[in-house]
């Protein structure tokens, strides 16, 4: 089956912008070459992922016409090629939301473990003070209190960001 006769997924599209880019092209020109490939929708979907991959524009370049000016150092593109197999914008909703959830997840996972931590450190700086370990005693308190500020402002952050 080839490209034209399917839809393009936006990972293949994004690619097809890339290459585009590299010698420059204006927005409105790459709806025109890659229409019969997908919807608007799609393709600015691969632009937005190709300009991840370092496709910027030149503000100077645009023409009310034909839009927006883009283009990537070619340099930049053949190190970006292959990072480009992995995209950063799901196509699938339900992969969209299972990403999402799956992020979330290890955020969540990730500030427990600070906070185990700074306990973990805090009952070590018990048991040195049993043992009349002064100075290893003050810096796992110390080095507690710098994880326990570190929990809380990740605790502040991912509550902001979930509600």
């Amino acid at each position: 089956m080839s490209l034209i006769s399917r839809r393009a997924s936006v990972i293949e599209l994004s690619s097809r912008v890339m290459e585009m880019a590299t010698t420059g092209v204006y927005r409105e020109s790459i709806f025109e070459a890659l229409h019969p490939l997908a919807t608007k929708k799609t393709i600015r979907l691969a632009i937005a992922n190709a300009k991840q991959f370092g496709m910027y524009s030149i503000a100077d370049l645009r023409d009310d016409v034909l839009g927006t000016y883009y283009q990537i150092d070619i340099s930049q593109y053949q190190a970006s090629k292959n990072a480009l197999q992995s995209p950063l914008v799901p196509e699938d909703p339900a992969q969209a939301i299972q990403l999402a959830a799956d992020v979330i997840s290890t955020t969540r996972w990730m500030v427990r473990l600070t906070l185990f931590t700074s306990i973990f450190l805090v009952s070590m700086g018990i048991v040195c003070s049993w043992l009349e370990y002064g100075q290893l005693r003050s810096g796992l308190f110390v080095s507690a209190g710098i994880v326990w500020s570190i929990w809380h402002l990740q605790r502040r952050l991912l509550t902001r960001l979930l509600d």
